[in-house]
């Protein structure tokens, strides 16, 4: 499952293997989160 926590590098490999409408959606969702103050650290 890919949930809005991707970074440039993830855009990068959603983009070999997702439409752009499922790479739209979980950049959206990431600002979306940041915005409510939520950050994810995925290391």
């Amino acid at each position: 499952v890919i949930g809005g926590d991707i970074g440039q590098g993830d855009v990068e490999a959603l983009k070999k293997t997702c439409a752009p409408e499922v790479i739209e959606r979980c950049k959206a969702e990431r600002m979306a989160y940041e915005s409510q103050g939520i950050f994810f650290d995925n290391k």
